[in-house]
């Protein structure tokens, strides 16, 4: 066990701001149980990323991950939120930002801050203890550009050549 990473984890108010480099596995063992309030992972997708991981087989990948989403559970306060994957559904809401901007890619700057924005806001309430579930928290960036498309993506339309094959030199 690394000594220097003990100590660390025996106040945990140094812990803010920080990366431990080393095996999650590993770290994450070393780690006091209901001490975190917040996890994001988004762990390599099987074998799509042997150089860097060694590739984990389709097969073989639940099997390699569920002693790290263990210790995951370990650490986490039961108020604490844990995401699986950094995109989190984010695919679709780009594509109401679309229709906000008016399909005009100068526009979409202002829904992305928005959500930026209101997405830090609610993690930021997360871990306060704030007694709000986290799923409802997670909601509010999403709900909030959704409820703001009737007043800025007013009158927008959609490009004329929208669904249309394209055809070289035509």
């Amino acid at each position: 066990m690394n000594e220097k990473v003990i100590n660390l984890f025996s106040d945990p108010s140094r812990w803010r701001d920080i990366l431990i480099p080393g095996d999650c596995l590993d770290i994450l063992k070393q780690m006091p149980a209901d001490a975190v309030d917040l996890v994001v992972t988004s762990p390599p997708y099987a074998d799509r990323r042997k150089q860097t991981y060694g590739g984990i087989h389709p097969d073989h990948y639940v099997e390699w991950f569920l002693p790290i989403a263990e210790q995951l559970r370990r650490v986490l306060k039961p108020s604490g939120t844990f995401i699986l994957n950094i995109t989190f559904g984010r695919g679709f809401i780009a594509l109401a930002m679309i229709y906000f901007g008016k399909w005009k890619p100068y526009r979409i700057l202002l829904p992305l801050i928005i959500f930026g924005f209101v997405d830090s806001l609610q993690l930021g309430v997360q871990t306060l203890g704030v007694p709000i579930k986290y799923f409802f928290l997670n909601m509010i960036p999403y709900i909030t550009i959704v409820a703001l498309i009737p007043i800025f993506g007013r009158h927008a339309e959609a490009p004329a050549a929208l669904m249309e094959p394209y055809k070289k030199g035509g």
